[in-house]
Protein backbone atom coordinates (compact mmCIF):
# COMPACT_ATOMS: atom_id res chain seq x y z
CA UNK A 1 0.00 0.00 0.00
CA UNK A 2 1.30 3.21 -1.32
CA UNK A 3 1.81 6.08 1.83
CA UNK A 4 2.06 10.34 1.25
CA UNK A 5 1.41 13.08 3.28
CA UNK A 6 -2.19 14.11 3.73
CA UNK A 7 -3.51 10.15 2.62
CA UNK A 8 -7.49 10.26 3.81
CA UNK A 9 -10.75 9.90 1.45
CA UNK A 10 -11.76 13.55 1.46
CA UNK A 11 -15.22 14.89 0.85
CA UNK A 12 -15.02 17.83 -1.44
CA UNK A 13 -17.61 20.86 -1.07
CA UNK A 14 -21.30 20.47 -2.21
CA UNK A 15 -21.27 22.13 -6.01
CA UNK A 16 -24.86 22.36 -7.52
CA UNK A 17 -24.65 21.93 -11.54
CA UNK A 18 -27.53 24.31 -13.87
CA UNK A 19 -28.75 22.82 -16.78
CA UNK A 20 -26.99 25.52 -19.64
CA UNK A 21 -27.33 24.65 -23.19
CA UNK A 22 -29.97 21.51 -24.65
CA UNK A 23 -28.71 20.69 -28.09
CA UNK A 24 -31.92 19.78 -29.96
CA UNK A 25 -30.63 17.25 -32.58
CA UNK A 26 -31.59 19.30 -36.14
CA UNK A 27 -27.90 20.94 -36.50
CA UNK A 28 -27.33 22.22 -40.01
CA UNK A 29 -24.85 24.56 -41.67
CA UNK A 30 -26.19 27.64 -41.77
CA UNK A 31 -26.49 28.78 -45.29
CA UNK A 32 -30.04 27.86 -45.72
CA UNK A 33 -32.89 26.95 -43.48
CA UNK A 34 -35.54 25.89 -46.07
CA UNK A 35 -34.59 22.20 -45.47
CA UNK A 36 -35.68 22.36 -41.58
CA UNK A 37 -39.04 22.83 -42.30
CA UNK A 38 -39.18 19.65 -44.33
CA UNK A 39 -38.09 17.30 -41.39
CA UNK A 40 -40.72 14.55 -40.39
CA UNK A 41 -42.40 15.29 -37.31
CA UNK A 42 -41.24 18.69 -36.12
CA UNK A 43 -43.04 18.09 -32.67
CA UNK A 44 -40.90 15.10 -31.53
CA UNK A 45 -38.13 14.67 -29.20
CA UNK A 46 -36.31 13.94 -32.40
CA UNK A 47 -36.58 17.20 -33.55
CA UNK A 48 -37.22 19.09 -31.34
CA UNK A 49 -37.22 18.56 -27.33
CA UNK A 50 -39.53 19.51 -24.48
CA UNK A 51 -38.86 23.46 -23.31
CA UNK A 52 -39.98 21.86 -19.73
CA UNK A 53 -36.38 20.57 -18.21
CA UNK A 54 -36.11 18.82 -14.90
CA UNK A 55 -33.33 20.11 -12.29
CA UNK A 56 -31.87 16.81 -11.96
CA UNK A 57 -28.95 15.62 -14.59
CA UNK A 58 -30.03 12.40 -13.37
CA UNK A 59 -33.34 12.84 -14.62
CA UNK A 60 -31.96 14.72 -18.01
CA UNK A 61 -29.92 11.57 -18.50
CA UNK A 62 -33.08 9.43 -19.39
CA UNK A 63 -33.37 11.54 -22.96
CA UNK A 64 -29.64 12.93 -23.19
CA UNK A 65 -26.12 12.61 -23.01
CA UNK A 66 -24.20 14.93 -20.23
CA UNK A 67 -21.30 17.35 -20.29
CA UNK A 68 -20.34 19.10 -17.43
CA UNK A 69 -18.25 22.44 -17.08
CA UNK A 70 -16.65 22.02 -13.87
CA UNK A 71 -14.36 20.34 -11.35
CA UNK A 72 -14.60 16.75 -11.56
CA UNK A 73 -14.85 16.16 -8.10
CA UNK A 74 -17.84 18.05 -7.75
CA UNK A 75 -19.62 16.51 -10.72
CA UNK A 76 -18.62 13.09 -9.47
CA UNK A 77 -19.96 13.75 -6.25
CA UNK A 78 -23.37 14.94 -7.73
CA UNK A 79 -23.41 11.97 -10.04
CA UNK A 80 -23.10 9.48 -7.24
CA UNK A 81 -26.25 10.42 -5.31
CA UNK A 82 -28.55 9.17 -7.73
CA UNK A 83 -26.20 7.21 -10.14
CA UNK A 84 -24.25 5.08 -7.97
CA UNK A 85 -23.67 1.52 -9.46
CA UNK A 86 -24.99 2.62 -13.10
CA UNK A 87 -22.09 3.53 -15.02
CA UNK A 88 -20.37 0.71 -17.21
CA UNK A 89 -17.48 2.04 -18.29
CA UNK A 90 -14.63 4.87 -17.28
CA UNK A 91 -12.12 6.13 -19.13
CA UNK A 92 -9.85 8.81 -17.87
CA UNK A 93 -6.65 10.57 -19.07
CA UNK A 94 -5.36 12.36 -16.36
CA UNK A 95 -2.39 14.89 -15.49
CA UNK A 96 0.47 12.71 -15.59
CA UNK A 97 2.42 14.78 -13.29
CA UNK A 98 4.60 16.38 -15.84
CA UNK A 99 5.38 19.49 -14.10
CA UNK A 100 5.18 21.67 -17.22
CA UNK A 101 1.59 23.58 -19.45
CA UNK A 102 0.04 22.51 -22.28
CA UNK A 103 -0.98 24.80 -25.21
CA UNK A 104 -3.24 25.20 -27.97
CA UNK A 105 -2.21 27.06 -31.25
CA UNK A 106 -5.96 29.54 -31.77
CA UNK A 107 -5.84 30.41 -35.60
CA UNK A 108 -7.66 33.12 -37.47
CA UNK A 109 -10.87 32.33 -39.08
CA UNK A 110 -11.12 33.65 -42.76
CA UNK A 111 -7.81 34.06 -44.04
CA UNK A 112 -5.30 32.32 -46.14
CA UNK A 113 -2.06 33.28 -44.24
CA UNK A 114 -1.69 30.92 -40.94
CA UNK A 115 -1.90 33.52 -38.41
CA UNK A 116 -2.03 31.82 -34.70
CA UNK A 117 -1.54 32.76 -30.53
CA UNK A 118 -0.14 30.37 -28.34
CA UNK A 119 -2.79 30.05 -25.49
CA UNK A 120 -2.35 27.95 -22.42
CA UNK A 121 -5.02 25.59 -21.66
CA UNK A 122 -3.76 23.96 -18.55
CA UNK A 123 -0.67 23.34 -16.18
CA UNK A 124 0.35 19.85 -15.21
CA UNK A 125 2.59 20.93 -12.29
CA UNK A 126 2.33 19.02 -8.90
CA UNK A 127 3.68 18.38 -6.17
CA UNK A 128 3.79 14.23 -6.16
CA UNK A 129 1.75 13.84 -2.56
CA UNK A 130 -0.66 16.36 -3.99
CA UNK A 131 -0.98 14.44 -7.36
CA UNK A 132 -1.24 11.02 -5.51
CA UNK A 133 -4.07 12.61 -3.11
CA UNK A 134 -6.05 14.21 -5.96
CA UNK A 135 -6.44 10.94 -8.12
CA UNK A 136 -6.79 8.80 -4.78
CA UNK A 137 -9.97 10.83 -3.89
CA UNK A 138 -11.33 10.16 -7.52
CA UNK A 139 -11.15 6.40 -7.67
CA UNK A 140 -13.10 6.23 -4.80
CA UNK A 141 -15.85 7.71 -6.49
CA UNK A 142 -15.70 6.30 -9.59
CA UNK A 143 -15.54 2.42 -8.05
CA UNK A 144 -19.06 3.85 -6.23
CA UNK A 145 -20.33 4.91 -9.91
CA UNK A 146 -19.14 1.99 -11.63
CA UNK A 147 -21.35 -1.15 -12.23
CA UNK A 148 -20.95 -4.97 -11.36
CA UNK A 149 -20.03 -5.65 -14.97
CA UNK A 150 -18.10 -2.32 -15.42
CA UNK A 151 -14.42 -1.41 -16.39
CA UNK A 152 -11.88 1.74 -15.76
CA UNK A 153 -9.02 1.94 -17.81
CA UNK A 154 -6.39 4.75 -16.74
CA UNK A 155 -4.32 6.13 -19.01
CA UNK A 156 -1.01 7.37 -17.52
CA UNK A 157 2.76 7.42 -18.51
CA UNK A 158 6.10 6.31 -17.31
CA UNK A 159 6.40 8.75 -14.68
CA UNK A 160 2.95 8.09 -12.88
CA UNK A 161 1.93 4.57 -13.66
CA UNK A 162 4.05 2.66 -11.03
CA UNK A 163 2.25 5.23 -8.40
CA UNK A 164 -1.16 5.17 -9.61
CA UNK A 165 -1.14 1.20 -10.18
CA UNK A 166 -0.28 0.95 -6.14
CA UNK A 167 -3.18 2.88 -5.59
CA UNK A 168 -5.65 1.42 -8.25
CA UNK A 169 -4.71 -1.57 -6.31
CA UNK A 170 -5.82 -0.72 -3.25
CA UNK A 171 -9.23 1.16 -4.20
CA UNK A 172 -10.61 -1.38 -7.14
CA UNK A 173 -8.72 -4.61 -5.28
CA UNK A 174 -5.23 -6.44 -6.72
CA UNK A 175 -7.44 -9.31 -7.82
CA UNK A 176 -9.23 -6.72 -10.39
CA UNK A 177 -6.35 -5.37 -11.69
CA UNK A 178 -6.67 -7.53 -15.46
CA UNK A 179 -4.59 -5.85 -17.89
CA UNK A 180 -1.95 -3.31 -18.39
CA UNK A 181 -1.86 -2.24 -21.87
CA UNK A 182 0.76 -0.50 -23.78
CA UNK A 183 0.30 2.08 -26.46
CA UNK A 184 3.29 1.89 -28.83
CA UNK A 185 2.50 5.68 -29.74
CA UNK A 186 5.30 5.53 -32.22
CA UNK A 187 5.57 2.23 -34.23
CA UNK A 188 5.82 4.34 -37.23
CA UNK A 189 8.88 6.02 -38.06
CA UNK A 190 6.64 9.92 -38.89
CA UNK A 191 9.11 12.08 -40.57
CA UNK A 192 12.26 10.68 -39.18
CA UNK A 193 11.19 11.60 -35.87
CA UNK A 194 13.16 8.39 -34.45
CA UNK A 195 16.05 9.78 -35.95
CA UNK A 196 16.16 12.54 -33.87
CA UNK A 197 16.96 10.86 -30.31
CA UNK A 198 20.89 10.91 -30.10
CA UNK A 199 21.06 10.74 -26.20
CA UNK A 200 18.25 8.12 -24.96
CA UNK A 201 16.07 4.98 -26.21
CA UNK A 202 12.99 6.71 -28.37
CA UNK A 203 9.83 6.90 -25.70
CA UNK A 204 7.42 5.31 -27.73
CA UNK A 205 4.87 4.06 -24.68
CA UNK A 206 1.90 4.92 -23.68
CA UNK A 207 0.58 2.87 -20.48
CA UNK A 208 -3.32 2.28 -19.82
CA UNK A 209 -4.20 0.27 -16.76
CA UNK A 210 -7.42 -1.53 -17.07
CA UNK A 211 -9.28 -3.02 -13.96
CA UNK A 212 -12.69 -4.59 -13.38
CA UNK A 213 -15.00 -3.62 -10.60
CA UNK A 214 -15.73 -7.05 -9.82
CA UNK A 215 -14.70 -10.76 -11.84
CA UNK A 216 -17.88 -10.70 -13.83
CA UNK A 217 -16.67 -7.66 -16.34
CA UNK A 218 -17.75 -7.34 -19.58
CA UNK A 219 -15.05 -7.56 -22.17
CA UNK A 220 -15.89 -8.50 -25.82
CA UNK A 221 -12.40 -9.82 -27.81
CA UNK A 222 -10.97 -7.82 -30.57
CA UNK A 223 -9.29 -8.29 -33.61
CA UNK A 224 -6.69 -6.68 -36.63
CA UNK A 225 -7.48 -7.92 -39.69
CA UNK A 226 -4.67 -10.01 -41.72
CA UNK A 227 -3.07 -8.67 -44.10
CA UNK A 228 -4.03 -9.24 -47.97
CA UNK A 229 -0.53 -11.10 -48.43
CA UNK A 230 -1.43 -13.41 -45.16
CA UNK A 231 -5.01 -13.79 -46.77
CA UNK A 232 -3.64 -15.23 -50.38
CA UNK A 233 -1.08 -17.26 -48.61
CA UNK A 234 -3.24 -18.89 -46.02
CA UNK A 235 -6.30 -19.49 -47.74
CA UNK A 236 -4.76 -22.03 -50.46
CA UNK A 237 -7.41 -24.32 -50.49
CA UNK A 238 -11.28 -24.35 -51.64
CA UNK A 239 -14.30 -26.33 -51.98
CA UNK A 240 -17.73 -26.15 -52.59
CA UNK A 241 -18.44 -23.85 -49.00
CA UNK A 242 -15.32 -21.49 -50.49
CA UNK A 243 -11.49 -20.97 -49.34
CA UNK A 244 -10.26 -21.86 -46.55
CA UNK A 245 -7.05 -23.09 -44.50
CA UNK A 246 -6.07 -25.71 -42.21
CA UNK A 247 -4.30 -24.89 -39.27
CA UNK A 248 -1.52 -26.79 -36.94
CA UNK A 249 -4.49 -28.79 -35.09
CA UNK A 250 -5.87 -29.73 -38.21
CA UNK A 251 -9.15 -27.35 -38.24
CA UNK A 252 -10.47 -26.06 -41.25
CA UNK A 253 -11.56 -22.21 -41.04
CA UNK A 254 -13.25 -20.93 -43.63
CA UNK A 255 -12.03 -17.43 -45.40
CA UNK A 256 -15.56 -15.57 -44.80
CA UNK A 257 -15.23 -17.01 -41.06
CA UNK A 258 -11.68 -15.25 -40.28
CA UNK A 259 -11.82 -12.48 -37.40
CA UNK A 260 -8.55 -11.98 -37.96
CA UNK A 261 -6.04 -11.75 -35.23
CA UNK A 262 -6.82 -11.77 -31.36
CA UNK A 263 -5.07 -7.93 -29.92
CA UNK A 264 -3.13 -8.59 -27.21
CA UNK A 265 -2.03 -6.01 -24.62
CA UNK A 266 0.28 -4.53 -26.91
CA UNK A 267 -1.25 -2.08 -29.50
CA UNK A 268 1.00 -1.22 -32.28
CA UNK A 269 -1.61 -0.54 -34.76
CA UNK A 270 -2.97 3.06 -33.76
CA UNK A 271 -0.49 6.03 -34.20
CA UNK A 272 -0.57 8.74 -31.72
CA UNK A 273 -1.61 12.36 -32.89
CA UNK A 274 1.96 13.41 -30.86
CA UNK A 275 3.74 11.86 -34.47
CA UNK A 276 1.34 12.87 -36.94
CA UNK A 277 -1.38 15.72 -35.47
CA UNK A 278 -0.94 17.62 -39.16
CA UNK A 279 -1.83 14.45 -41.46
CA UNK A 280 -4.75 13.67 -38.90
CA UNK A 281 -8.23 14.51 -40.37
CA UNK A 282 -10.04 14.20 -36.74
CA UNK A 283 -7.93 16.78 -35.02
CA UNK A 284 -9.26 19.30 -33.46
CA UNK A 285 -5.84 20.97 -32.40
CA UNK A 286 -5.84 19.98 -28.85
CA UNK A 287 -3.20 19.54 -26.52
CA UNK A 288 -3.00 15.81 -25.57
CA UNK A 289 -5.85 14.83 -27.39
CA UNK A 290 -5.86 10.94 -28.21
CA UNK A 291 -7.20 9.09 -31.54
CA UNK A 292 -10.53 8.07 -31.61
CA UNK A 293 -9.27 4.26 -32.80
CA UNK A 294 -8.12 4.05 -29.62
CA UNK A 295 -11.14 4.91 -27.46
CA UNK A 296 -12.75 2.38 -29.98
CA UNK A 297 -11.27 -0.13 -29.05
CA UNK A 298 -11.19 0.23 -25.55
CA UNK A 299 -15.21 1.33 -25.87
CA UNK A 300 -16.26 -1.89 -27.77
CA UNK A 301 -13.94 -4.23 -25.66
CA UNK A 302 -16.13 -3.24 -22.24
CA UNK A 303 -18.82 -2.08 -23.25
CA UNK A 304 -22.41 -3.15 -25.41
CA UNK A 305 -24.35 -0.86 -27.73
CA UNK A 306 -27.13 1.08 -24.72
CA UNK A 307 -23.85 0.98 -22.35
CA UNK A 308 -22.79 4.36 -20.41
CA UNK A 309 -19.68 5.20 -20.37
CA UNK A 310 -18.24 7.94 -18.06
CA UNK A 311 -14.65 10.33 -18.61
CA UNK A 312 -14.53 13.20 -16.41
CA UNK A 313 -10.59 14.40 -18.03
CA UNK A 314 -12.44 15.04 -21.11
CA UNK A 315 -10.40 17.05 -22.97
CA UNK A 316 -10.89 17.13 -26.12
CA UNK A 317 -13.87 15.17 -26.57
CA UNK A 318 -12.53 11.79 -28.07
CA UNK A 319 -13.99 9.38 -25.37
CA UNK A 320 -17.89 11.19 -26.09
CA UNK A 321 -17.28 11.39 -29.87
CA UNK A 322 -16.48 7.48 -30.25
CA UNK A 323 -19.21 6.73 -27.49
CA UNK A 324 -21.93 8.31 -29.56
CA UNK A 325 -20.93 7.11 -32.84
CA UNK A 326 -20.92 3.68 -31.08
CA UNK A 327 -24.53 4.07 -29.68
CA UNK A 328 -23.28 4.00 -25.92
CA UNK A 329 -24.75 6.80 -23.23
CA UNK A 330 -21.96 9.31 -22.49
CA UNK A 331 -21.00 11.33 -19.38
CA UNK A 332 -18.01 13.83 -20.15
CA UNK A 333 -16.65 16.99 -17.29
CA UNK A 334 -13.81 19.29 -17.55
CA UNK A 335 -13.52 22.01 -15.85
CA UNK A 336 -11.51 24.39 -19.25
CA UNK A 337 -14.03 26.18 -21.23
CA UNK A 338 -12.45 25.66 -24.32
CA UNK A 339 -12.13 22.03 -23.68
CA UNK A 340 -16.20 22.58 -23.56
CA UNK A 341 -16.43 24.09 -26.38
CA UNK A 342 -14.10 21.69 -28.50
CA UNK A 343 -16.24 18.78 -27.41
CA UNK A 344 -19.73 20.51 -28.11
CA UNK A 345 -18.80 21.48 -31.29
CA UNK A 346 -17.66 18.04 -32.26
CA UNK A 347 -20.30 16.46 -30.94
CA UNK A 348 -22.84 18.83 -32.94
CA UNK A 349 -21.06 17.55 -36.27
CA UNK A 350 -21.66 14.01 -35.37
CA UNK A 351 -25.08 14.45 -34.29
CA UNK A 352 -25.75 16.65 -37.46
CA UNK A 353 -24.33 13.08 -39.66
CA UNK A 354 -27.03 11.42 -37.59
CA UNK A 355 -29.93 12.76 -38.74
CA UNK A 356 -31.07 10.21 -40.83
CA UNK A 357 -31.09 7.86 -37.99
CA UNK A 358 -34.85 6.88 -36.06
CA UNK A 359 -33.77 7.49 -32.70
CA UNK A 360 -30.80 10.58 -31.84
CA UNK A 361 -29.65 11.05 -28.47
CA UNK A 362 -28.41 14.55 -28.45
CA UNK A 363 -26.25 16.21 -25.36
CA UNK A 364 -26.97 19.00 -22.74
CA UNK A 365 -24.37 21.35 -21.43
CA UNK A 366 -24.33 21.66 -17.08
CA UNK A 367 -22.13 24.62 -15.67
CA UNK A 368 -21.44 24.80 -12.28
CA UNK A 369 -21.53 28.57 -10.08
CA UNK A 370 -21.52 31.29 -12.36
CA UNK A 371 -19.70 31.81 -15.51
CA UNK A 372 -17.08 34.98 -16.25
CA UNK A 373 -19.42 37.63 -18.00
CA UNK A 374 -17.70 39.46 -20.44
CA UNK A 375 -18.65 42.65 -22.35
CA UNK A 376 -20.40 41.77 -25.06
CA UNK A 377 -18.50 42.97 -28.36
CA UNK A 378 -21.13 41.51 -30.92
CA UNK A 379 -24.06 43.22 -32.10
CA UNK A 380 -26.76 41.14 -33.77
CA UNK A 381 -29.93 42.09 -35.60
CA UNK A 382 -32.80 40.58 -37.11
CA UNK A 383 -35.32 40.76 -39.94
CA UNK A 384 -38.60 39.59 -40.77
CA UNK A 385 -40.76 39.45 -43.62
CA UNK A 386 -43.92 36.85 -42.65
CA UNK A 387 -42.25 33.35 -43.06
CA UNK A 388 -38.93 34.90 -43.65
CA UNK A 389 -36.26 35.88 -40.85
CA UNK A 390 -33.01 36.56 -41.73
CA UNK A 391 -30.39 36.69 -38.61
CA UNK A 392 -27.40 39.08 -38.93
CA UNK A 393 -24.28 39.62 -37.06
CA UNK A 394 -23.32 43.52 -37.62
CA UNK A 395 -20.39 43.97 -35.62
CA UNK A 396 -17.85 42.67 -34.23
CA UNK A 397 -15.86 45.06 -31.40
CA UNK A 398 -12.40 43.75 -32.57
CA UNK A 399 -10.57 45.29 -29.56
CA UNK A 400 -12.78 44.25 -27.16
CA UNK A 401 -12.87 40.48 -28.20
CA UNK A 402 -8.85 40.87 -27.24
CA UNK A 403 -9.28 42.73 -24.22
CA UNK A 404 -11.59 39.74 -23.11
CA UNK A 405 -9.30 37.32 -24.12
CA UNK A 406 -6.92 39.22 -22.03
CA UNK A 407 -4.29 39.48 -24.93
CA UNK A 408 -1.82 42.48 -24.17
CA UNK A 409 -1.63 42.80 -28.29
CA UNK A 410 -4.20 42.52 -30.64
CA UNK A 411 -3.17 40.53 -33.89
CA UNK A 412 -3.89 42.51 -37.39
CA UNK A 413 -6.59 40.80 -39.14
CA UNK A 414 -8.66 41.61 -42.60
CA UNK A 415 -11.95 39.52 -41.89
CA UNK A 416 -15.11 40.77 -39.86
CA UNK A 417 -15.58 37.37 -38.29
CA UNK A 418 -11.78 36.01 -38.15
CA UNK A 419 -12.29 36.60 -34.30
CA UNK A 420 -15.33 34.30 -33.99
CA UNK A 421 -15.41 30.41 -33.89
CA UNK A 422 -18.95 29.36 -34.27
CA UNK A 423 -22.57 30.51 -33.42
CA UNK A 424 -25.81 28.90 -31.83
CA UNK A 425 -28.85 30.22 -32.49
CA UNK A 426 -31.75 29.50 -29.89
CA UNK A 427 -35.87 30.43 -30.53
CA UNK A 428 -38.32 31.65 -27.59
CA UNK A 429 -41.75 32.82 -27.10
CA UNK A 430 -40.20 33.87 -23.71
CA UNK A 431 -37.41 37.02 -23.31
CA UNK A 432 -35.80 35.03 -20.45
CA UNK A 433 -32.15 35.51 -20.19
CA UNK A 434 -31.79 32.83 -17.73
CA UNK A 435 -30.84 29.07 -18.86
CA UNK A 436 -32.02 26.73 -20.12
CA UNK A 437 -31.21 27.43 -23.84
CA UNK A 438 -32.70 25.13 -26.29
CA UNK A 439 -29.88 25.09 -29.44
CA UNK A 440 -31.61 24.41 -32.43
CA UNK A 441 -29.08 25.53 -35.37
CA UNK A 442 -25.68 26.01 -34.83
CA UNK A 443 -22.50 27.69 -37.53
CA UNK A 444 -19.54 25.56 -36.97
CA UNK A 445 -16.83 25.78 -39.94
CA UNK A 446 -14.94 22.49 -40.10
CA UNK A 447 -11.98 24.16 -41.84
CA UNK A 448 -9.73 26.10 -39.21
CA UNK A 449 -9.54 28.89 -41.85
CA UNK A 450 -13.16 28.47 -42.94
CA UNK A 451 -15.17 31.61 -41.77
CA UNK A 452 -18.72 31.50 -40.07
CA UNK A 453 -21.59 32.83 -42.73
CA UNK A 454 -22.62 35.86 -40.46
CA UNK A 455 -26.11 35.78 -41.80
CA UNK A 456 -28.54 33.26 -42.13
CA UNK A 457 -31.55 33.08 -44.08
CA UNK A 458 -34.78 30.79 -43.48
CA UNK A 459 -38.60 29.96 -43.45
CA UNK A 460 -40.00 29.99 -39.99
CA UNK A 461 -40.89 26.19 -39.57
CA UNK A 462 -44.38 25.60 -37.47
CA UNK A 463 -42.91 24.62 -34.48
CA UNK A 464 -41.30 28.00 -34.57
CA UNK A 465 -44.11 29.82 -35.48
CA UNK A 466 -44.80 31.44 -31.90
CA UNK A 467 -41.76 32.39 -31.15
CA UNK A 468 -40.99 36.21 -30.39
CA UNK A 469 -37.25 36.36 -29.46
CA UNK A 470 -34.12 35.02 -31.53
CA UNK A 471 -31.29 34.09 -28.75
CA UNK A 472 -27.76 34.15 -30.62
CA UNK A 473 -24.69 32.73 -28.75
CA UNK A 474 -21.57 33.71 -30.29
CA UNK A 475 -18.07 31.86 -29.89
CA UNK A 476 -15.00 33.51 -29.95
CA UNK A 477 -11.54 31.63 -31.11
CA UNK A 478 -10.78 31.97 -27.49
CA UNK A 479 -12.95 30.27 -26.12
CA UNK A 480 -15.57 33.36 -24.89
CA UNK A 481 -18.72 33.30 -25.60
CA UNK A 482 -21.33 36.04 -25.87
CA UNK A 483 -24.91 36.02 -25.66
CA UNK A 484 -27.55 38.14 -27.69
CA UNK A 485 -31.53 38.52 -27.45
CA UNK A 486 -33.20 40.15 -30.48
CA UNK A 487 -36.90 40.24 -30.40
CA UNK A 488 -38.25 39.62 -33.75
Amino acid sequence: MLHWEGKAQKKGKSVSFTLSQVFAPIFKKLNNFNEVENLKDPESPKTFPSSHYSDSCYEEFTNFNLLFQGDNMSVLQELREKMKGMIDLVYIDPPFMKNTSFYRQVCLRGIDNEVSYKQKQYSDTWELDTYLQFLYERFYLLKDLLSDSGSIYVHLDEDAAHYIKLILDEVFGRENFRRQIIWNTASLNVAGFKGQVRDNYVYATGIILFYSKTDSYTFNPQYTPHSQEFMDKKYNKSDENGKYRITRRDNKIYMKEDRGELITNIWNDILSFNYAIAASRESVFYPTQKPEALLERIIKTSTIPGDVVLDCFSGSGTTAAVAQKLDRKWIACDNNNIAIHTTSKRLQRIIASELSQEIIRSFQIWQSGKNELFKNPIKCEIERNGNMVIVKIVEVDEILVYKNAKMKQKINQPSKFALIDSVLISFSSISSNSPPFVIQFSDIPRGRKEPIKGEYNFTVPNWMKNSQFVHIWVYDIFGNYYHNMVEM
